[in-house]
């Protein structure tokens, strides 16, 4: 195993192989051949360790958020409850617990709304318990008595409000950069572009509003945000797959599903287990993402070598930011 990236040198070079590595840097796809030779005979090639889902994990999370709850630590409770959905089989008892736990956790903090969702999702996948049924009926009775007698619903307008005033991109666009406004030009500065003022901006003006290739989550935010589009919720639901993904909706589900999160999910406990974090790569999740755009792997290849600093060097403005993508979306 190597510990720094002098012991790596260090093998490559005793071995034969760092002369091989130089020779194919411009071919990627070799470098990789060698790299994964390299791993291959060191035993350093790295182990997906099996991702399943356990009741029993599942119900461990859900007493941790217990304990949190009732200390007052509500959002180390939330934390706790979202693993436990994440760990939860498809439909268990354990999944309903931990739907119902988050529910209550909800209650007290006055999201009314949320805790109400959460326990139609509950009875949407069957509740036999009578007791658990009877307690839940009796908390979304009482969601409904205190949300009418309460301001949420409006500070959450509020919130909303703020918030699609702020991203809401109502402005001259400029006619090279769709996702940016006129304020800003674009000058050229040792081959590469340069975006400057176009002229005086005033402090707090939003210039550009453009969606990310691809993003990841910070560690701090994985069990209080969507694993698609980052939005934090009270009501995110578990993938069915892997045992790390949360998301808001099925809609951000399909879609992250559809642009990469069928193969990531297969590979997430490796991230986790090799790297010590719990989400995946930003490159590996570019990579997989251009594949699926991909139709086939020749127009992936091509893809690959049409990124980066020479794509920009070789490019129009309005190629590198694409603007007939953009206009066309």
């Amino acid at each position: 195993m190597f510990f720094s990236k002098s012991d790596l040198i260090n093998y490559l070079s005793e071995n034969g192989h760092l002369d091989h590595v130089y020779k194919v840097l411009d071919d990627p796809s070799e470098v990789v051949v060698t790299l994964m030779k390299v791993m291959n005979e060191t035993g350093t090639m790295p182990q997906c360790v099996e991702d399943f889902k356990s009741e029993s994990i599942s119900n461990m999370f859900r007493l941790e958020g217990n304990q949190a709850y009732k200390a007052k630590h509500f959002g180390l409770a939330l934390e706790s409850y979202n693993k436990s959905l994440s760990y939860a089989p498809t439909q268990s008892t354990a999944m309903k617990l931990a739907y119902g736990n988050r529910s209550a956790l909800l209650y007290t903090l006055k999201q009314y709304t949320d805790c109400m969702n959460d326990i139609d999702t509950i009875f949407s996948m069957g509740c036999a318990d009578f007791d658990l049924a009877e307690r839940l009926n009796q908390r979304k009775n009482q969601c409904e008595k205190m949300a009418k007698a309460s301001s949420d619903l409006e500070t959450n307008s509020i919130k909303n409000g703020l918030a699609g005033k702020f991203f809401n991109f109502d402005v001259k666009r400029h006619p090279e950069i769709p996702c940016a406004s006129t304020d800003i030009s674009v000058i050229m500065e040792s081959g590469l572009p340069k975006v400057v003022a176009a002229k005086d901006i005033q402090v707090g003006t939003l210039v550009s509003l453009e969606s990310p290739f691809v993003c990841e989550l910070n560690a701090s935010n994985y069990w209080i945000a969507c694993h698609y589009c980052h939005k934090f919720k009270f009501n995110l639901m578990p993938c069915d797959g892997c045992t790390v993904a949360l998301f808001c909706d099925e809609i951000c589900k399909k879609k992250c599903y559809i642009e990469f999160h069928n193969i990531e999910c297969q590979i997430m406990s490796c991230f986790h287990s090799q790297h010590g974090i719990i989400g995946g790569n930003m490159n590996i999740r570019a990579a997989l993402k251009m594949k699926q755009k991909c139709k086939t792997w020749k127009e992936l290849i091509t893809a690959s070598f049409s990124i980066g600093e020479d794509r920009m060097r070789n490019s129009c403005v309005s190629d590198i930011y694409d603007k007939e993508l953009i206009t066309a979306s």
